[in-house]
């Protein structure tokens, strides 16, 4: 069974945001990326109490894909300290990584794999 992952990271902005997820999921490290927000953040940074506005991004992709895609976040993004944190998932009932990414049987939709056309 192929083990699954959502990534999660963030950005300041909806223009920062929308380019790291197309060149994420373009570059078939994910097989989506939802976009949320603006949130409000509230965080404690190099001993400072701060809030901020960001936009969060969570990516869909499989766990043997996550070493890549921490490799490609930080060429991307303006801020060094931005890191990814993935929490581990099952594939629900339906779903299959064979031939894909991710795959859901029905909805039409799939990832090819890498160097496919």
């Amino acid at each position: 069974m192929t083990d699954f992952l959502q990534v999660a990271t963030a950005t300041e902005g909806r223009e920062e945001a929308e380019k790291l997820a197309g060149s994420v999921v373009t570059a078939r490290l994910a097989a989506g990326a939802r976009i949320v927000g603006p949130v409000v953040s509230v965080f404690w940074h190099q001993g400072e109490f701060g809030t901020g506005e960001e936009r969060q991004l969570l990516f869909k992709t499989r766990a043997d894909r996550y070493a890549d895609l921490r490799t490609h976040l930080p060429m991307l993004t303006r801020s060094a300290d931005r890191g990814a944190r993935a929490l581990p998932g099952r594939a629900p009932a339906g779903w299959s990584g064979a031939g894909g990414l991710v795959k859901c049987q029905g909805s039409g939709w799939s990832l090819p794999p890498a160097g496919s056309p």
